[in-house]
């Protein structure tokens, strides 16, 4: 069983990796991949946090590695931590395989690369600073031969937290708000009619949040909002910009709606994360 989900996973890489090209120049993650990520069967104090440049890895409580991203191809990555010991970059060679039908885990992680410095498969090799790096000449196993060592990964759950800075009632620019407050893990706009809507903090990555309202005015669908929240130290007016990054179909086109059931993702649902978008404010009320 375990070597027929090796195969399996070998030949989804191989397949999907054969329909790009490397890229040097914008090296980035997929959208999908940009979370944090936990090893199934492994303690929570190791995981991975991928970002659209970058990936983190972190082992126990102290310990981690920021890798930057040098190569990719379709779903494999080529990644790198200069300097790592003195003329020497730490360098790792992974790749992402979708699994449908696991009890937890979303993808499989494969080390396509021989044993690096310790036993985890996040383990890089050292290699000479200024090394030229590439897909077919740095990483290993990819057109078949060697053992490759995997591991499945999980999706961190909904959740996340307000700092505390943002806790309390704020006024708010929306032309139809009255105030917005935030407490730990929820924010609620209060609306000029009355009307109070409750948003669950889901997903956190720095300044940027998706928040989420469950069954949106008695309906089987819930709103969704993606947010970039920014403090404005120098600014005399207000004290935060906050940036609507979707679009929607309620509240002046602002909330967008999905079905009860559906997962939504930060960096894969929200449309405008890379794009200028047109700001609210938020100050002392």
């Amino acid at each position: 069983m375990r070597l027929a989900t090796e195969i399996i996973v070998y030949l989804s890489l191989l397949i999907k990796a054969s329909d790009f090209i490397v890229n040097a120049a914008t090296c980035e993650f997929k959208n999908r991949l940009r979370d944090k990520w936990y090893f199934v069967g492994q303690n929570r104090n190791s995981y991975l946090r991928i970002r659209r440049t970058a990936i983190q890895f972190r082992i126990g409580r102290h310990d981690r590695i920021r890798f930057k991203c040098v190569r990719n191809r379709g779903n494999i990555y080529l990644v790198k931590k200069p300097l790592f010991q003195p003329g020497m970059d730490a360098v790792l060679c992974i790749g992402f395989s979708y699994i449908a039908d696991h009890p937890e885990a979303e993808y499989s992680l494969v080390r396509l690369m021989a044993p690096g410095l310790g036993s985890h498969i996040m383990s890089p090799r050292l290699i000479r600073h200024r090394t030229k790096l590439t897909i077919n000449g740095t990483c290993q196993f990819v057109h078949g031969g060697g053992r490759r060592q995997f591991t499945f990964i999980k999706r961190r759950k909904p959740g996340c937290r307000f700092p505390k800075k943002l806790h309390g009632d704020w006024n708010f620019t929306y032309r139809k708000a009255h105030h917005l407050t935030f407490n730990l893990r929820n924010m609620t706009l209060v609306l000029l009619s009355g009307e109070t809507i409750t948003f669950q903090c889901h997903t956190r990555d720095n300044g940027l949040y998706l928040v989420r309202t469950r069954g949106f005015r008695n309906t089987e669908k819930d709103g969704v909002l993606c947010l970039r929240i920014e403090a404005l130290p120098e600014d005399p007016f207000y004290d935060y910009e906050m940036s609507r990054l979707n679009s929607g179909e309620e509240l002046d086109d602002q909330l967008m709606m999905v079905p009860s059931y559906k997962p939504v993702h930060l960096h894969r649902d929200c449309q405008w994360i890379d794009s200028p978008a047109r700001p609210h404010y938020l100050y002392p009320l």
